[in-house]
């Protein structure tokens, strides 16, 4: 491959999705632009499930993709391994049950170099491919954290930090000159620790380059019917709540007083929705309890945010 054409690097973090990555790998395998002008990287976050076998399999037909191995468990130490290891001077994430539109790569490349100023991140739309029927619970509130963007705006730049880790490109010395993600958050084992987006976007902003969004740079995303459950969002409200307070803890960097006087006054909205709570309970109105429990749950997980005496790489 010439390191001179080579423009974008994809890279793909994957742990023990092995059923979903043939299909991800093939997705970027069909893409419109010219092999020759990226490569695929797939960052292996100690999976078990012959991930390693199947991506050296590929890799032993397709010049164009490389495997690297992260030992340590984390989606942010997985994603600065990918950059970190980047030849070209654009870098794109997939996730790893992601399915890329033929031309993701094309429109992205375009992006880069047609919009002005250069972006800081070029984003675009997540469709879900449900894995059962949508539940009659999951409004377009909820569906934000189920990975899901379909926002109908025109292409241009964002007001918001609205962008979604499944579908976003950054130019590699952006990432380099931001340390790339904050490893205290993000995906790690068992829990559903958030935001590295949210604080990469922030970073973003407070040093300058924008956040260019455009529909067409479209990926599918799969939703497994396992997360298509209560208890399953629960989870995710509790931990997006502590996520939260990491990024503000992270932000602002508190002293212990000042943390504690923000946990002292997040205790007011939590006893305002346990008493809601308490009053749909005894109306017996099922989605308003579920409503407010969540809420109650997304404030309990920012106090413990508060609370917890760290949250180191």
């Amino acid at each position: 491959m010439s390191m001179e054409m080579l423009r974008i690097s994809a890279v793909v973090c994957t742990h023990n999705r092995v059923e979903h990555l043939a299909e991800v790998l093939r997705s970027l395998q069909e893409q419109t632009l010219d092999p020759e002008r990226f490569e695929i990287l797939v960052v292996d976050n100690r999976s078990n499930d012959g991930t390693a076998a199947l991506v050296r399999d590929i890799a032993e037909k397709q010049s164009n993709l490389r495997y690297l191995l992260e030992p340590e468990i984390g989606l942010s130490h997985a994603r600065n391994l990918g950059w970190r290891n980047a030849r070209a001077p654009f870098v794109a994430y997939l996730d790893d049950d992601a399915v890329a539109a033929p031309d993701w790569l094309e429109r992205i490349s375009l992006a880069f170099e047609r919009v002005l100023p250069t972006p800081g991140c070029v984003c675009g739309r997540v469709a879900p491919i449900w894995g059962k029927d949508r539940p009659a619970w999951l409004n377009d509130r909820l569906g934000r954290y189920f990975s899901i963007l379909e926002r109908q705006d025109p292409p241009g730049w964002l007001a918001d930090n609205a962008f979604c880790g499944a579908n976003m490109a950054f130019p590699r010395a952006v990432l380099a000159k931001l340390d790339g993600f904050d490893t205290a958050l993000g995906r790690r084992g068992a829990n559903l620790l958030s935001n590295e987006e949210l604080l990469m976007s922030k970073r973003l902003r407070a040093s300058g380059p924008g956040i260019y969004y455009d529909p067409a740079i479209a990926v599918r995303h799969h939703i497994a019917a396992a997360r298509l459950t209560r208890g399953w969002i629960i989870r995710r409200v509790y931990w997006q709540g502590v996520s939260d307070a990491i990024v503000w803890r992270r932000l602002e960097a508190p002293d212990t007083t000042h943390r504690l006087k923000a946990a002292v006054r997040s205790l007011r909205p939590i006893f305002v929705l346990g008493g809601r709570l308490a009053r749909n309970l005894a109306r017996g109105d099922t989605k308003r309890v579920f409503d407010a429990a969540l809420r109650l749950v997304g404030r309990g997980g920012y106090l413990i945010g508060l609370l917890a005496l760290e949250h180191a790489p």
